[in-house]
């Protein structure tokens, strides 16, 4: 039976270890949910005193995961799919320059604002393929450094 992650959420809330599981029908992404299910773990290990406070945790440690910026992309996940940069909620308190600067911009002008950002979404999104290519390049150079090569002949082990 598979369950979908809210009802696994649910059923790990009276258990003493969180435990978050993939499904593994594609291949090439399970890296990147186990890296990403890592991170999560290890923030909320940070944030959380008793093993039954991890659920009241847990948004705030996605909302921080999902605002840091990635080395991969050089963006956040927020911009990525949002196409502007999070107003944290200390932000809207204290009246940041950038909160004071958007509520004083008319509605109208707020919303022209808004759709050429949304425009410009895809291309933000293309430069932040480009640096993940780049990234992975890098890290593939700096692995392959490593690799010394050997010639291997028929009946030899190693």
């Amino acid at each position: 039976m598979v369950y979908t992650l809210r009802e696994r959420l649910e059923q790990s809330w009276n258990s003493t270890t969180l435990s978050i599981t993939s499904l593994h029908h594609i291949p090439r992404t399970n890296g990147t949910v186990k890296a990403t299910t890592k991170n999560i773990k290890n923030i909320l290990t940070k944030m959380v005193v008793t093993y039954k406070d991890w659920a009241e945790k847990l948004p705030f440690a996605l909302w921080g995961y999902r605002t840091s910026i990635r080395a991969l992309t050089r963006a956040t996940p927020y911009y990525l799919v949002y196409g502007s940069e999070a107003i944290l909620p200390i932000e809207v308190e204290i009246q940041s320059l950038r909160v004071l600067a958007e509520t004083k911009v008319l509605e109208e002008d707020w919303m022209k604002q808004r759709y050429e950002q949304l425009a410009l979404i895809d291309e933000k999104r293309a430069r932040a393929q480009y640096h993940a290519q780049g990234y992975q390049k890098r890290i593939a150079k700096a692995f392959n450094k490593k690799v010394r090569p050997r010639n291997l002949k028929k009946g030899t082990w190693f």
